[in-house]
C-alpha cells in the first residue's frame, strides 16, 4: 500500500530472523516503512530458544529491537506464565502483571550414587505404604528469596538464590546459590550441591563441585574430593552425561587408583560399554570388574504368547583384560564374545494391593557360552525356582539353582563363581524415607568354586 507506504501480508504469516531464529507467526502482519514497526494481530506466537509467546496483537520496534505483547501467554520450559504485558529483547523475555503455574509436574530426584546403583537394590519409595489412611509427611524443606528457571535451547536450569535447608523446625544448611541443570526430557540431573557416596577401590569420598552445561544437552561435573579407603587423601571425579553417553572418571591418593566407566546408548537394545578397573554387570554371571574392558552390547526381552513366558538374551563382544593396580602388573588380555539367555515363567501369584503384599513364584532356565581370541570356549545352563515377596517395606528374592558348566575362562576375573549348586539371597528393608538396609549374597553349596568359598558374593549395603 503505497500510499500509507506498509506492506500488508495476510493469511499463515511467518518472519523468522537470523542467526538466533526467532520465529514469529500470525494470521496478519502489517510493517510500517515510515516508523520501521511491524504489527502482528490474531494468533500472534513468537518461539525463542524453546520458550513460546501466545497472544492476540504484538508490536515490534526494529528501531529499538524490542517486542511488545498485549496479555500474552508464555510457554517457558516447565512454567506456563499469563501476564498483562509482555516485552521481548535480543537476550531475554519479561512477563509483567500476571501469574505463573507449572505446565507440567516434574519430580527431580537429588540422589548421590557414585558408582553404585543401590537405588535399583531397595523398594523404591513411590511403592512403599507406611499407612494406606495417613499422608506421609515431608520433613526436608528448602527456603529460598528467589528462584531462577532458564527454559535454554538444549537445557532446562533452576537456580535457588541464598537458600536454607530445614530439617523440620532445624535449619541444617545453606547456600548462596544451588543451581539443578537437566537437559529438555529431564532424563538425568547434575548440581553444584555437595555429594557423599563410595566407589569400591576408590573409597568413600565427600566433594562439592562444579556442574555446567555442554552442548546437544549434555553436563559435565567436576568435583574435588575428600576420600577414604585404608587411610585419607584426596581426589577427584569428573561425570558427562547426556541422552545418550554417560562418562565416569575418579582418581584418589589414598588409593592411588585411576578408575573411568562409560556407557554409549544407541538405542534401547545396542549400546557400548568401557572402562578401567570398574565393575560391570554380567547379568546372572554377576558384578565382574576386569582390568580394562571395551564391548559392543546386544540386550533385549520378548514375550513368549503361548508359553506365557519371557525370554531374553544378551550377545557382547570386545576386548578384556585382567584385573591389576599397577601398571607392572602383568595383565593378559584378549578378545571375548559372549552369548547369554534366559527364559522365565510365572508359576503362582498372590497379592493384596490393599495391604501392600505380594508373594511370587517363577522357573527359569539360563544358558551362556563364551568364546575367547585364545580359542578357549566355555558355557554354562542353569535352572531352578525363584520367590520374591513383599510385605510393604520389606521386599525379598530367593533363588536355587542347578548348573552345568564347560571350561575355564583364560581371565580370572571371568572365571565362574558360583559353582554346580547355589542359593541367591536379596533382602532389603526400608526403615524410613531416607535409610534403607539391604543384603546381596550367593551361597555356594558344594564349593566348587575357583577359591573353595561358602559365599562367592557378599554385600550388606
Amino acid at each position: 500500500f503505497e500510499d500509507r507506504n506498509e506492506i500488508e501480508a495476510r493469511g499463515h504469516v511467518k518472519i523468522v530472523t537470523y542467526p538466533e531464529k526467532t520465529t514469529l507467526s500470525a494470521d496478519k502482519a502489517i510493517y510500517n516503512r515510515d516508523t520501521n514497526i511491524i504489527r502482528l494481530f490474531d494468533n500472534v506466537i513468537l518461539d525463542k530458544n524453546g520458550s513460546t509467546l501466545k497472544g492476540d496483537f504484538m508490536s515490534i520496534n526494529l528501531n529499538e529491537e524490542n517486542v511488545l505483547m498485549n496479555e500474552p501467554t508464555g510457554v517457558m520450559g516447565m512454567m506456563t506464565i499469563r501476564a498483562q504485558e509482555g516485552y521481548a529483547y535480543a537476550n531475554e523475555i519479561q512477563m509483567l502483571n500476571g501469574d505463573t503455574e507449572l505446565a507440567k509436574n516434574v519430580d527431580l530426584t537429588l540422589q548421590s550414587k557414585g558408582f553404585g546403583y543401590y537405588d535399583q537394590d531397595i523398594v523404591q519409595d513411590e511403592l512403599v505404604t507406611m499407612d494406606l489412611k495417613k499422608k506421609r509427611s515431608e520433613p526436608l524443606k528448602i527456603k529460598t528469596k528467589e528462584i531462577i528457571i532458564e527454559s535454554k535451547r538444549d537445557h532446562d536450569t533452576v537456580t535457588l538464590k541464598d537458600a536454607e535447608i530445614y530439617y523440620k523446625k532445624f535449619k541444617i544448611a545453606t547456600a548462596h546459590s544451588a543451581e539443578i541443570l537437566t537437559d529438555k526430557n529431564h532424563a538425568f540431573i547434575e548440581t553444584n550441591l555437595p555429594e557423599i557416596g563410595m566407589i569400591r577401590d576408590f573409597g568413600t569420598y565427600f566433594g562439592w563441585g562444579y556442574a555446567t552445561e555442554v552442548p546437544f544437552g549434555g553436563t559435565l561435573k567436576l568435583m574435588p574430593a575428600l576420600v577414604y579407603d585404608s587411610g585419607i587423601g584426596i581426589g577427584g571425579i569428573a561425570r558427562y552425561r547426556s541422552k545418550r553417553n554417560l562418562i565416569e572418571a575418579a582418581y584418589a591418593t589414598s588409593s592411588e587408583n585411576f578408575i573411568v566407566r562409560g556407557k554409549y546408548q544407541f538405542n534401547d537394545n545396542w549400546y557400548i560399554d568401557y572402562g578401567r578397573h570398574a565393575y560391570f554387570d554380567e547379568w546372572f554371571f554377576g558384578r565382574r570388574q576386569p582390568g580394562y574392558m571395551a564391548q559392543l552390547v546386544y540386550d533385549k526381552a520378548y514375550r513368549i504368547k503361548d508359553l506365557d513366558a519371557t525370554f531374553k538374551q544378551r550377545f557382547s563382544g570386545g576386548y578384556v583384560t585382567d584385573y591389576g593396580l599397577e601398571e607392572k602388573d602383568n595383565r593378559f588380555g584378549t578378545a571375548r564374545f559372549r552369548w547369554q539367555a534366559e527364559l522365565s515363567k510365572l508359576l503362582f501369584e498372590k497379592r493384596n494391593d490393599e495391604q501392600d503384599m505380594y508373594i511370587r513364584t517363577y522357573a527359569y532356565a539360563q544358558t551362556g557360552a563364551t568364546l575367547y581370541g585364545t580359542g578357549d570356549v566355555t558355557g554354562v545352563v542353569r535352572f531352578g525356582p525363584s520367590v520374591q515377596t513383599r510385605v510393604k517395606n520389606w521386599g525379598s528374592r530367593i533363588s536355587y539353582g542347578m548348573a552345568g558348566v564347560h571350561g575355564v575362562s583364560p581371565l580370572v576375573f571371568d572365571q565362574y563363581i558360583y559353582g554346580k549348586q547355589f542359593i541367591s539371597i536379596d533382602e532389603n528393608i526400608r526403615l524410613g524415607k531416607y535409610l534403607a538396609l539391604g543384603y546381596q549374597g550367593t551361597i555356594s553349596i558344594l564349593r566348587d568354586n575357583p577359591d573353595k568359598d561358602l559365599l562367592t558374593e557378599n554385600k550388606f549395603y
